[in-house]
């Protein structure tokens, strides 16, 4: 009989050791695993956040940036460089938070690069700006550069960034859940094992005397290896009898809660822990802490509150289960967890996908979605009603539907490059309801969530007023400029004649006696007078008088070279500028401006001749108006020795470079 107990005792022991062992390695194993599931969510959270910051703090910075180019304010330009000094601060708060992952550090890296290169455009922006003379006007809108490059790629870096935590920390939330209903059926298994076994000891321990003195002695050791596992766990566990009376508090139980386990062993677990909260009904014949027992009735809650010594409430997410020997429940086990930090960042999670839902919903822009094939699944109000539609309406509508009619062969290539390269932004032409046709600039790019299909994710504005203005602008500068050119050459082309004025001549002149001081080339000049001009007035009226002056200019122009300019000077007085023309080469021209001048008077009977002024300069003097006075001195000469003549000379001296 001694040595069956014993064997019995031995196998009961072997049993109960095991079990324990596998309910500490379970409860650990969980705990760990609980622990770093944790610690990757906030890890990636804030990582995350650390990203949208930099995003933010960039936006803040052009948005100071645009204050600064608008008003010229000092104050506005130290608010700018407040906010670069808070996108450094936060890249280089997402640099420490990346520098363990060599995957996001990449990320993190190119992120700063693109961030710095932004900030250098904004920098130059305000630097221009803060050392420009001209103020900016008050009532003006400076014309600020859209989206560029580096902006798009510090977006596209920081949406990299949370979408790679996001998805490490779905990724672990399911494996940890995956895990979390093996391990809760697990440990209740080896629970039950365990307090069924110890039951067993008890039992063939008060058949004698002797053998419960040596059952006693082993179920203290099992009692202390139990309590030291139980004192290892990484959750409160909560032991409770038939009656709903705490029997036992593990320490961890004892810290979340603030209580003592000596202090509350025999209250109501109900009435101390488990009243009803703000929001939550709970009643002590329904309370899942207690219907366990003496119901057996198991129960696992997600969220959950239980009452802390101070008052407070603390989150929980618990499981309990019945405690049963010999088929009769004597009372039950719970095990919980605090997860008020988990709660709190999924409210705050769900706060934010509020307010981006309104955000979307509510906001003034342009926002739609649409799959790799042009059919919209989402729109907001803005982007319909712009149109002039409801959201229902869009809903399902191919973009094919929606653009203006010489768009349509652009969409296919549009569809294809957005699935090729995962972004595109530019112009887009769209139809109104009305048949209106409208102009939305937009930037669209492929968002690829885990398990399905690829979508479009669009934003766009509408510009339609800026490219009207635009092309009315357009049109406007033309006309200026035309006007321009033609008030331009009004003011150096004389009215009567069509020829070059004095004020062109004198700037002809100017230029190429520079020239010719320069190189060393001789220059010639040509003063011609009309003899006789005032009696052709007097006799044949001014309207001749002006004909004959459009013939003289029509046959000056028609004679000299591309190279030579003919002028009228004012009155009957002509000029002509010959640049590199010595005196041999100045007797050619002069000698054919004769022939043709004579040749297309003749005709007309018109009773006058023309008097020349030839002067050659080896190098052109210092000053343009000795130049001409000489030319005008030997035309002078002429008209002195009879009229219809021509003087020229040589003027040797050499004047210094201007």
């Amino acid at each position: 009989m001694k040595g069956k107990f014993q064997l019995r005792f031995i196998v009961g022991f072997l049993l109960a050791t095991g079990s324990l062992a596998i309910a500490a390695l379970i409860v650990r194993s969980d705990s760990a695993q609980y622990r770093r599931t944790q610690g990757e969510i906030s890890n990636g959270l804030v990582t995350s956040l650390a990203a949208h910051d930099v995003v933010r703090n960039m936006d803040e910075a052009e948005a100071q940036r645009d204050a600064y180019m608008r008003s010229g304010d000092e104050q506005d330009r130290q608010q700018f460089a407040k906010s670069e000094t808070r996108v450094s601060n936060a890249l280089d708060k997402l640099e420490a938070m990346t520098n363990f992952d060599p995957v996001q550090g990449d990320r993190a890296e190119a992120l700063r690069l693109y961030a710095r290169v932004r900030m250098a455009e904004l920098s130059a922006a305000v630097e221009v700006q803060r050392h420009s003379e001209v103020l900016p006007a008050a009532t003006a809108v400076p014309k600020l550069s859209g989206e560029t490059d580096a902006a798009r790629r510090v977006r596209q870096a920081a949406d990299a960034i949370e979408e790679y935590e996001t998805n490490r920390v779905t990724e672990s939330q399911k494996k940890f859940e995956a895990s979390e209903s093996k391990r809760e059926r697990a440990l209740t298994v080896v629970a039950l094992m365990q307090f069924g076994l110890l039951s067993l000891v008890f039992t063939f321990f008060y058949r004698s005397t002797g053998q419960r003195e040596a059952s006693a002695f082993r179920l203290l050791q099992e009692h202390l290896k139990m309590t030291a596992t139980l004192n290892a766990m990484g959750e409160g566990l909560l032991q409770v009898d038939r009656n709903g009376n705490i029997v036992y508090m593990n320490p961890v139980g004892e810290q979340l809660l603030g209580y003592k386990s000596e202090d509350v062993v025999g209250l109501g677990a109900h009435a101390l822990l488990h009243r009803a909260g703000e929001g939550k009904k709970c009643s002590n014949v329904s309370c899942p802490i207690i219907t366990l027992s003496p119901q057996g009735v198991r129960a696992n809650n997600e969220s959950d509150w239980l009452r802390k010594k101070d008052g407070t409430w603390a989150t929980v997410e618990y499981t309990s289960a019945p405690l049963v020997q010999y088929g009769v429940v004597n009372g039950g086990v719970v095990v919980f967890r605090d997860i008020s930090e988990r709660s709190r960042m999924e409210g705050a999670l769900r706060e934010s996908e509020e307010r981006y839902r309104n955000l979307v919903e509510k906001s003034g822009g342009l926002m739609f979605v649409h799959d790799m094939k042009g059919f919209l699944l989402a729109v907001n109000e803005a982007a319909a009603n712009a149109l002039g539609y409801t959201v229902d309406e869009m809903r399902g509508k191919n973009l094919s539907e929606l653009v203006a009619p010489d768009f349509g062969s652009k969409l296919e290539w549009y569809l294809t490059a957005v699935a090729e390269w995962n972004s595109h932004s530019g112009l887009m032409r769209m139809l109104t309801t009305e048949g209106e046709e409208v102009v939305w600039s937009y930037s669209n790019r492929v968002v690829s969530d885990f398990g399905a299909d690829p979508y479009v994710l669009g934003h766009a504005h509408d510009i339609t007023a800026q490219v009207m203005m635009e092309e009315a602008l357009k049109v406007n500068e033309g006309k200026l400029q035309a006007a321009l050119e033609s008030e331009k050459n009004l003011s150096r082309v004389d009215f009567l004649t069509g020829i070059p004025n004095r004020r062109m001549f004198y700037q002809a002149l100017t230029l190429e006696g520079k020239r010719s001081r320069r190189y060393g080339r001789p220059i010639t000049l040509i003063y011609i007078d009309v003899d006789n001009f005032k009696h052709l007035n007097d006799h044949y009226g001014h309207a001749t008088g002006d004909e004959l002056l459009k013939t003289i200019g029509a046959t000056l122009e028609k004679t000299v070279r591309s190279t030579d300019m003919a002028a009228r000077l004012g009155g009957d007085e002509f000029a002509v500028l010959l640049p590199e023309t010595d005196e041999p080469s100045a007797g050619v021209i002069v000698a054919k401006l004769r022939q043709n001048l004579q040749a297309a008077i003749g005709p007309k009977g018109w009773p006058v001749t023309f008097s020349f002024g030839v002067v050659t300069f080896p190098i052109a003097l210092d000053s343009m108006e000795e130049m001409i006075k000489r030319a005008d001195e030997f035309m002078y000469e002429a008209k002195r020795g009879g009229k219809s003549a021509v003087v020229s000379r040589v003027i040797e001296t050499v004047a210094k470079e201007g």
